[in-house]
């Protein structure tokens, strides 16, 4: 079966692969141009910065106007999903193991692990979706609320946000809701 288009059937098959391989070239040369474009556009990586407002969110964590600074300064470098030590990633593990066992204690256990998560590397936003669902589950609506927008804040830089974003809006409006009607 030809799976070609009708123009492309009736193309001499020499023509064909000239213009697969002038296609292939003009990519070649795009992508091995990119590099150093993203490179001369982005500005230096703010080193200093980033360590100075993690430290300012690590005395001060309730401080929500700190984590959008950091990360508003980390947007341009797409940092704000910046892997955290495999040491971060254990904390999320026993939190998420907390959470689905259920037991008595567990989701406050779950909620202060996932805070130390967020003290230890603010910039990764993705455990501020977790938090959110935590203190959701939990229903600390205040707290949901903050963690919730604080995600949606951030969530614009992922590349795989589309069913997140819809999920975190959706709860973000129903935490609304509770609020509104005078719960926690």
């Amino acid at each position: 079966m030809n799976c070609a288009g009708p123009n492309q059937s009736r193309m001499p098959a020499s023509r064909r692969q000239l213009l697969r391989g002038a296609f292939a070239v003009v990519l070649l040369a795009v992508f091995a141009g990119l590099p150093a474009l993203a490179q001369s556009e982005r500005p230096p990586f703010p080193k200093e910065e980033t360590a100075r407002l993690t430290a300012e969110i690590r005395k001060d964590p309730e401080n929500d106007t700190l984590r959008k600074e950091l990360i508003d300064l980390l947007r341009p470098h797409g940092r704000t999903m910046k892997n955290p030590s495999d040491n971060f990633y254990k904390m999320l593990e026993t939190a998420a193991a907390l959470q689905d066992r259920k037991q008595p204690g567990d989701s406050e256990k779950a909620i202060a692990l996932l805070k130390r998560a967020a003290n230890a590397a603010p910039w990764y936003v993705h455990v501020y979706m977790d938090l959110a669902l935590a203190y959701d589950e939990a229903q600390n609506w205040a707290q949901a609320k903050r963690y919730y927008e604080l995600f949606l804040y951030a969530g614009i830089d992922y590349t795989f946000v589309g069913a997140e974003i819809g999920i975190m809006e959706d709860g973000l409006k129903r935490v609304e809701g509770e609020l509104a009607k005078g719960k926690r």
